[in-house]
């Protein structure tokens, strides 16, 4: 079979157009790849740039955190350094307040020991009186015995361990305590025991004041500078009612007045 020139040519255009196809093909699958490709290099070029917005934001996350955390943690250690400092004021005001409270017991113990002594010195002069009321109501042998006796000595002294009592008129004039040498001195009106000065050597320690009834209605006592510091009055029994402490500054003025009721 010959082959004809049409038949080559045809041929060979028919190879052509299938080459051209297969370029334009190929082409077209190249410039698919490097669309792809350069989609994929955008995609990644767009993730890098999010990383690095992302590492942006985090770091000035992290910069407003530790700020934040520098704030709380100044904040908490102020409010720490309040409430040990409100903690400690509190201690010490407890503190204070204990300290006075116990001052305040202290010294109304003292008050009440000094009403206490006060009134056992005034029971003891009481004793001796009733002891003077029962010379008083002897026999007459005895009294006139005693009467004879005061006679040549002019008074008579009475000396057991604790005290010596000295009588005159058949009353009890002195008594001298032997344990605190104190020495009272009493006084009498119309033979009626009016009032009594206790002394601690030559400072006066004690001034009583008796009713008509003998019943003790006003006492004091004195300090060493001769100004009086308690003040105790009593019922119609002869007991404590109330009490008044004096205090003075140190140039001997009164400054404070405390009134307790018994």
């Amino acid at each position: 079979m010959d082959i004809t020139l049409t038949q080559i040519m045809i041929a060979v255009l028919v190879f052509g157009i299938i080459s051209l196809a297969i370029n334009i093909l190929i082409f077209r699958k190249a410039n698919n790849l490097e669309l792809g490709l350069s989609s994929q290099a955008a995609s990644i070029r767009n993730l890098e740039e999010s990383l690095e917005l992302f590492e942006e934001n985090i770091s000035s996350k992290l910069i407003e955190l530790d700020s934040a955390l520098k704030k709380q943690f100044k904040e908490l250690d102020r409010v720490q350094q309040s409430n040990v400092s409100q903690l400690k004021s509190s201690h010490e005001q407890h503190a204070q307040y204990v300290s006075d409270t116990v001052k305040e017991a202290f010294a109304s113990l003292d008050r009440r020991q000094a009403a206490y002594s006060f009134k056992s010195k005034q029971e003891n002069l009481a004793n001796i009186e009733q002891l003077t009321n029962l010379i008083q109501t002897l026999r007459l042998n005895n009294l006139v015995e005693l009467t004879n006796e005061v006679a040549r000595h002019q008074d008579l002294k009475i000396e057991n361990e604790e005290f010596v009592k000295r009588l005159g008129d058949c009353k009890v004039t002195r008594i001298e305590d032997k344990y605190s040498g104190q020495i009272t001195q009493i006084y009498y009106e119309n033979n009626i025991k009016r009032s009594s000065d206790t002394f601690a050597g030559d400072s006066l320690k004690y001034q009583m004041f008796y009713n008509a009834s003998r019943q003790p209605e006003r006492g004091l006592e004195f300090n060493s500078e001769g100004q009086t510091i308690f003040e105790y009055l009593y019922d119609e029994t002869g007991e404590v009612e109330s009490q008044n402490a004096f205090e003075y500054d140190d140039k001997g003025n009164q400054v404070n007045k405390e009134h307790t009721s018994y």
